[in-house]
């Protein structure tokens, strides 16, 4: 059942309207840049995801977590069902909670010339290749 789930949401996702109005990925990179460097470092990066561990607090973020933080923080990028395939695009190792393990690994991905920040254009081309979230950078 959760894989037919899975499905729908991917399905979901990938039909877009034409007339979306997303946020672009510069306004999402600006929101978490916090010292306006033009960069983001891992701790920045971090908050983007972990930010949502709600009480307890205990560095791990569910579902529930993830997607009512998502959406409270970020709704002009919350299309219906996108919110859910964010959080098991972003849970790499499956275990249904997004950890620092899946922040790690996620930030790696982002970083694409591997000197351990994530440029405001990296950042945009990872996340529309791995969330078709953001339509214009």
């Amino acid at each position: 059942m959760l894989k037919l789930t899975v499905i729908v949401i991917l399905f979901i996702s990938s039909v877009k309207s034409d007339g979306d109005d997303h946020d672009n990925g510069h306004s999402l990179f600006d929101k978490y840049d916090s010292d306006h460097n033009g960069v983001l470092g891992k701790s920045e990066f971090s908050t983007l995801f972990m930010g949502f561990d709600a009480w307890p607090e205990d560095h791990r973020v569910s579902e529930h977590e993830f997607v009512n933080g998502w959406t409270s923080r970020n709704s002009q990028l919350s299309e219906p069902g996108s919110v859910t395939l964010f959080f098991f695009r972003t849970d790499l190792d499956g275990d249904r909670v997004i950890t620092q393990n899946d922040i790690n690994t996620l930030f790696s991905m982002f970083d694409e010339n591997g000197n351990t920040s994530v440029s405001r254009q990296e950042f945009c081309d990872a996340f529309s290749a791995m969330y078709y979230a953001i339509d214009k950078c």
